[in-house]
């Protein structure tokens, strides 16, 4: 019997995946339709500039009031140091260097580390947050640790070298960056536990540091800090005139990959994103009921939304917006979303369901959303874009070698070791 329920089990998951069941899509917020938020009505949306200028505004104030937090004042980061690394990493493909930024008002202190091609620029620039510290997205213990130090599960994967099969795990915290920069690609690292430390008993004290003015109900939460984190890093970038400012990409995987939906959700100048397995919270509905709940994520990782997130817990359905509107808040913008077959807990569905119901906000704007035939084949030329790939949770080779077709498309920079 314990057989035969395990295999129901898989089956049911794998015709999940294939969309064999689905959200009830007429239950979301209207994308475009008219609809009311706490007594202001919100108008039917006719033209981008309907979109532009009325309706975004306050789908991102709502986003930030019940969903991610509020975010911090334009304060700049200031430049403390640049040092150059290595003049030739990486068998003399990059230049790696090092910059800090801070902000005594905020109590911030970021550490950016970023490699350029050898070859004139301006170049395209991939900026990745780094889990283990930008030492691991370089392999080089040169670089700065963040602050607070390592997590325990970094130990693992410290100097191993990149498997010859396809695994998930050593490209979370390494990406190919001899690859990238072989195909023309800048890399810029930061670390999120440079503006947060992700532990829910320890961040609410800086979270609120970043945006003190903010009701308590709409705390700022770690996922917003650490996607406020990409912008920060983007200013100082385009006082560099080695990067190109437009075409400025963004990854970003789990709970990285939420964040990294923020960012391009509230800043306009990032051109392009990758999220990847982002869930609840990044581009899976929260509607949705497989995998994980609103009433998870807030309980298990309470510092990482607006505390009145968690209200909706007990009925996603009540929350006034949904992450298609999230992603259209990214329009006309190129979007790739990436799933794993057996990473059921991140929704794949529920990214594939919202990427198709922000299309309306694309067409508007003369552009298209997802083109595809089915979820195993991404369209590379189309502005949005999904793949669900077999296995797990993490990023493997193939991943990175889609998100840069995905950026050679885009980017019109088809230049491939």
């Amino acid at each position: 019997m314990k057989k035969i329920y395990t295999t129901l089990v898989i089956l049911a998951a794998l015709a999940l995946a294939k969309g064999a069941i689905a959200q009830d899509m007429s239950a979301l917020p209207p994308i475009l339709g008219a609809k009311v938020y706490k007594g202001v009505r919100l108008p039917q949306v006719n033209s981008p500039h309907d979109w532009r200028d009325l309706r975004a505004p306050l789908l991102k104030s709502i986003f930030q009031a019940e969903v991610y937090g509020r975010l911090p004042a334009p304060t700049p980061l200031n430049l403390i140091s640049k040092i150059t690394v290595d003049e030739a990493a990486f068998g003399g493909l990059g230049r790696l260097e090092e910059a800090v930024l801070a902000s005594d008002a905020l109590k911030v202190r970021l550490h950016v580390a970023y490699i350029l091609p050898q070859t004139p620029g301006p170049h395209p620039v991939v900026i990745v947050t780094a889990f283990c510290g930008n030492g691991s997205t370089f392999s080089d213990d040169r670089l700065s640790l963040p602050a607070g130090g390592l997590p325990e599960f970094c130990a693992r994967f410290k100097d191993a070298p990149p498997p010859a099969a396809d695994d998930p795990d050593p490209y979370l915290f390494a990406p190919p960056i001899e690859t990238l920069l072989k195909r023309g690609y800048a890399v810029a690292s930061f670390a999120t536990a440079d503006l947060v430390i992700d532990d829910k008993d320890t961040a609410i004290i800086p979270l609120h540091l970043m945006n003190p003015s903010a009701p308590p109900d709409e705390r700022l939460g770690a996922i917003a800090a650490w996607g406020w984190g990409y912008s920060k890093v983007i200013d100082f970038l385009e006082t560099d005139p080695r990067f190109d400012p437009k075409r400025q990409a963004i990854y970003g995987h789990s709970r990285n990959g939420k964040a990294a939906m923020t960012a391009a959700a509230f800043d306009d100048r990032i051109d392009l994103i990758f999220a990847h397995q982002s869930g609840r919270g990044g581009a899976s509905l929260s509607r949705s009921p497989v995998g994980e709940q609103v009433s998870n994520i807030t309980g298990g990782f309470p510092h990482w939304f607006a505390p009145n997130y968690a209200r909706y817990g007990d009925d996603p359905n009540r929350l006034p917006v949904d992450q298609h509107e999230l992603i259209g808040l990214i329009a006309p913008r190129p979007v790739l979303l990436g799933a794993g077959v057996d990473d059921q807990w991140a929704d794949p569905e529920g990214a594939w369901q919202a990427a198709v119901a922000a299309t309306p906000v694309y067409q508007l704007m003369g552009h298209k959303g997802p083109t595809q035939t089915t979820r195993e084949t991404p369209d590379m030329s189309a502005d949005i874009a999904y793949f669900l790939r077999p296995g797990r949770h993490g990023t493997t080779r193939s991943d990175w070698g889609r998100f840069m077709d995905f950026m050679d498309s885009h980017f019109k920079t088809p230049r491939k070791p």
